[in-house]
């Protein structure tokens, strides 16, 4: 049970959760209604784990060096070596066959975005490749990602489409710009390091504005998806009501002197995007 305890947390459970949000607020907006949509819902979660899971597992295998000098990660069981690397091996194939052969019995026409998705991540954390220390390209591959990870769960439940693919690039802008703030979160380690990312290249206080601007593109953009007919108001107006209170959020972390990145900013505006995918759900269920 201690062995199985610690491949779970080698998959990073918290964060793989958090990725799999993407998808199933995609399912949510091509859903065309609610009912059926919970046991859909837990078949698609049950599919999708394994996938990130080999996301997961090949970016701490492809940054074992990196990560054991990140004290946020560097108590992962593949890092401390509870995890043996050929045991890590072992998770990454594992978990591609098993949302594999998943997606083929239950979501066959969500392959092609399931493989799509593997190539992505693949660039992203081989460590033959390994955008991840490369600025601008590790934020590219979160672009695509976020594309895909949403028109993922679209597909679940409608044939993808140009409203999946439009929408899907709000959330892939979200999510390059979160990726970003991960950046100026781990500044130091990653020039420890040696890694090249956008925060070391360009310095963590200018990324991190850039990021709250590529969140602000996005809010921009969602507006006109709505006020266009691309998208309804229903499905856009929780992700525009959180804007203000982000804004506020990124003016309290970078008034004054810069003196590094404020956690308590990313876990607020989490909380936020949390709190819209909520209301969206409590408005496709009042309606």
């Amino acid at each position: 049970m201690r062995k199985l305890w610690h491949y779970l947390l080698a998959t990073r459970p918290i964060e793989s959760m958090l990725m799999i949000g993407f998808p199933l607020i995609g399912m949510l907006i091509g859903a065309d209604s609610l009912d059926g949509l919970g046991w859909l819902a837990l078949k698609f979660i049950v599919a999708t784990y394994p996938l990130v899971m080999y996301v997961y597992c090949l970016n701490s295998y492809g940054g074992l060096e990196h990560d054991r000098v990140n004290q946020r990660l560097n108590r992962n069981p593949a890092v401390t070596g509870e995890v043996s690397d050929k045991e890590m091996i072992g998770l990454i194939y594992f978990g591609a066959f098993v949302s594999g052969l998943l997606y083929f019995l239950w979501f066959p026409h969500c392959l092609v975005p399931w493989l799509l998705i593997m190539g992505n991540w693949t660039l992203y954390s081989h460590p033959h490749i390994y955008a991840k220390a490369r600025p601008v390209f590790g934020t590219t591959v979160h672009l695509i990602g976020g594309v895909l990870q949403f028109v993922l769960g679209y597909a679940a439940v409608r044939p993808i489409d140009e409203k999946g693919l439009l929408v899907g690039a709000y959330f892939a802008l979200v999510f390059a710009a979160g990726h970003l703030n991960h950046e100026v979160k781990d500044h130091q380690p990653d020039s420890e390091a040696g890694l090249r990312t956008n925060a070391v290249v360009y310095g963590p206080e200018r990324v991190f504005r850039f990021a709250f601007g590529v969140f602000t593109v996005a809010f921009v953009y969602l507006f006109l998806l709505a006020a266009t007919g691309v998208t309804g108001w229903r499905e856009a107006v929780p992700y525009l009501l959180i804007y203000p209170p982000h804004a506020v959020l990124h003016w309290r972390a970078v008034r004054g002197t810069w003196i590094g990145y404020d956690r308590l900013y990313q876990t607020a505006y989490r909380l936020l995007f949390v709190a819209a995918g909520a209301l969206l759900f409590l408005l496709k269920w009042w309606a």
